[in-house]
C-alpha cells in the first residue's frame, strides 16, 4: 500500500478528505513521506520518498556504507521539499544506472572535477594505455635529445682535438724543418 498510493488515492476520489478516525492512516509511518504524514495530497514523489527510505534500509541491513554518489542518491530521493526530489521513480532509477555505469549522477553537482573522475572510471584502461604511451614517448624524446647532446659535444671535442693535432704537426714540421742541414 506504501507505494503507488498517490494512484489508489485518485482512484478512489477525494484524495483530501480525511480517513474517519477509526480508519488506518493507509501508509508505513516509517516509510511514509512527510506529506503523506502531515495528511495532505500525495504524488509521485511520495513514491520516491518510500523507495529512497527503502534503498538506505536494505544498504544498512546489508551493513554497506553508501558511497558519496549513493547517499547524495538516497538524500534527493528523500527530501522533505517533494519538489526537490526526484521527479519520477524512473528519474531515481536513471540516476541509479548512472551510478553503476560510473557515469555522473545528477543527485551531485557536476563539477568539472567529478565529471572527469567519473570519465576515467570509466575509460581506465584507454587512460592508462594512452600514459604508457606518452610516457614512452617522452622517454624516448629524452634519450634522442640526451644522445645529440653527447654527439654535439664529442663533434666539439674532435674539433678541438683536430686543432691540437694540426698545432703540433706544424710545430713538429718546424722543428724538423730547422734541424735540416739544407735550409740551412
Amino acid at each position: 500500500l506504501d507505494f503507488g498510493i498517490a494512484q489508489l488515492a485518485d482512484r478512489i476520489g477525494d484524495a483530501d478528505a480525511a480517513p474517519p478516525n477509526d480508519a488506518s492512516p493507509g501508509y508505513t509511518p516509517g516509510y511514509a513521506s512527510p506529506e503523506q504524514r502531515r495528511g495532505e495530497r500525495v504524488g509521485i514523489t511520495s513514491d520516491v520518498y518510500s523507495l529512497g527510505i527503502v534503498l538506505g534500509d536494505m544498504l544498512e541491513s546489508a551493513g554497506i556504507e553508501p558511497g558519496r554518489e549513493l547517499a547524495a542518491i538516497i538524500a534527493t530521493a528523500t527530501r522533505e521539499d517533494p519538489a526537490a526530489r526526484y521527479a519520477s521513480v524512473d528519474a531515481l532509477c536513471d540516476d541509479l544506472a548512472r551510478l553503476r555505469t560510473h557515469r555522473p549522477v545528477r543527485a551531485l553537482p557536476a563539477t568539472p572535477a567529478y565529471r572527469g573522475s567519473r570519465f576515467v572510471r570509466r575509460h581506465w584502461l584507454a587512460i592508462a594505455v594512452l600514459a604508457g604511451i606518452a610516457t614512452l614517448s617522452a622517454g624516448f624524446t629524452w634519450k634522442l635529445i640526451a644522445e645529440r647532446d653527447r654527439a654535439r659535444q664529442a663533434e666539439i671535442e674532435a674539433r678541438a682535438s683536430e686543432g691540437t693535432a694540426r698545432e703540433t704537426t706544424a710545430f713538429l714540421t718546424s722543428v724538423f724543418e730547422g734541424a735540416n742541414p739544407d735550409a740551412g
